[in-house]
């Protein structure tokens, strides 16, 4: 049943990436950045906090979808963890910063058991 947990969720992956996927570009640092990286990016969720005298801090989230396999160092071979700091450019030229999100240390997490693809927390930078 695992199995066929994971060829299901691998299709719907396929199939959300065709349907809504898009170029991006992943900065681990200077010297590292992944090019042409197929990703699907959410709507952004649009938080805001009141300050003193009636003005408003308003700032956006995004969830960055994408399959792990995807981010690997051209040099090692390993894998690429996204961290805090990384930074996420997208076909438009949107710049978002990988930060945690409600209040995890983590600035991802997988879809599911399965790990099929990561969702990655970022914000405008």
């Amino acid at each position: 049943m695992a199995n066929q947990a994971a060829d299901v969720e691998a299709i719907c992956w396929r199939t959300l990436l065709a349907a809504r996927g898009e170029p991006i570009s992943y900065r681990v640092h200077e010297e590292l950045t992944i090019e042409d990286v197929m990703a699907v990016v959410t709507r952004p969720q649009t938080n805001s906090v009141d300050v003193q005298n009636m003005s408003v801090i308003e700032s956006r989230a995004w969830n960055v979808l994408i399959n792990p396999d995807d981010l690997v160092d051209p040099v090692s071979g390993d894998r690429i963890e996204p961290r805090s700091g990384h930074l996420i450019t997208t076909d438009s030229g949107q710049a978002l910063k990988v930060q945690p999100s409600d209040g995890s240390q983590l600035a991802w997490r997988w879809n599911s058991s399965n790990q099929i693809w990561r969702r990655i927390n970022a914000a405008e930078s």
